[in-house]
């Protein structure tokens, strides 16, 4: 029989290894997912940082991705990025909510983890970012979302990766959402996804897809 701790190993195995394809998708090198799952001190630096949230000691997010990365160059290991990083942490995370979902008393640690970071969510943010706080850059008290709209899986360091957190709790605080960045990440993400494509898979254009992210933000 399989015991409580038995089935939290399998689950936190089959979580990190869905998080790792997604981190390493968008990469050339084939063989990139097989040498970052080799190295066993990045899952385990991982597996620490799920063990604290879980246990409610809401450790600082952004020191376990530079922990993976300080792995990853003692390994000489190349073309696994910061952004990449983010992705392999925060998407374990993401999966690893589902399970605890329906357990409030545990869901509510998550709250301490960080959005994913990738293409279509970094459009999303950047527009309601806008379409919320104004386009006019000479209006008191408004200012451009400070991170760039580039490819997450080639960012080296974490500044892009902070103001877009700092602008998804921007947008949580004044649309009073009142959830977590991993929740917004979940509120939104097939939506972001249908407002920068059309159903053919091509990319809408600006003002159509602002007119169409102004509505997801009106619905919510």
């Amino acid at each position: 029989m399989i015991n409580n701790e038995k089935m939290k190993e399998l689950v936190f195995n089959f979580v990190y290894d869905m998080a790792l394809n997604d981190a390493t998708r968008r990469t050339n090198a084939s063989n990139l997912k097989n040498r970052i799952a080799n190295i066993d001190g990045i899952k385990k630096e991982i597996l620490i940082y799920t063990n604290e949230v879980l246990e409610g000691n809401y450790p600082k997010h952004c020191n376990v991705i530079k922990s993976v990365m300080d792995i990853v160059k003692d390994k000489n290991i190349e073309g696994f990025t910061f952004g990449n990083a983010q992705k392999l942490v925060n998407m374990t995370m993401k999966y690893l909510y589902l399970s605890y979902y329906n357990n409030p008393e545990i869901s509510k640690y998550f709250r301490c983890c960080d959005a994913p970071m990738d293409s279509i969510m970094m459009t999303f943010v950047y527009e309601c970012y806008y379409i919320i706080n104004g386009t006019d850059s000479k209006k008191k008290g408004v200012s451009n979302p400070k991170f760039k709209r580039e490819g997450w899986s080639t960012q080296e360091t974490d500044k892009e990766y902070q103001e877009f957190q700092i602008a998804i709790k921007n947008i949580i605080e004044k649309k009073k959402l009142g959830i977590s960045p991993i929740e917004f990440d979940y509120l939104f993400w097939d939506k972001a996804k249908e407002a920068k494509y059309d159903s053919e898979g091509k990319e809408r254009r600006q003002d159509e897809r602002i007119k169409y992210v102004a509505k997801i933000l009106d619905e919510c």
